[in-house]
């Protein structure tokens, strides 16, 4: 018989902690959205299908496009660029076929 356990913690950041954590998930957010969108209208226009590296070359792209990525830890964005491949592969209401 497997026990699963559960831990949750709660975080208490301060308010330097806190801008830092929104800065983080927003533009981690915003990345993946775009991402996204790119690939989706690249798939409708010209039916390419995108994988994590075709991803991973946008990424410096969007850098320049939108310079406040800048503010973000670039190891935080490839995660979501990878969280955005793996959902492809994963789910597939979502796979572009």
């Amino acid at each position: 018989m497997i026990v699963e356990y559960v831990y949750r913690y709660r975080l208490y950041p301060n308010k330097e902690q806190d801008k830092f954590l929104n800065i983080q998930f927003g533009h981690c957010r915003f990345v993946y959205n775009k991402l996204l969108e790119i690939s989706r209208k690249e798939f409708e226009e010209q039916g390419i299908k995108w994988n994590y590296y075709e991803y991973k070359k946008k990424l410096p792209q969007l850098k320049e496009e939108y310079p406040f990525l800048k503010e973000a830890n670039s190891q935080s964005l490839q995660e979501s660029v990878e969280n955005l491949d793996r959902a492809y592969k994963t789910d597939s209401r979502c796979k572009l076929v």
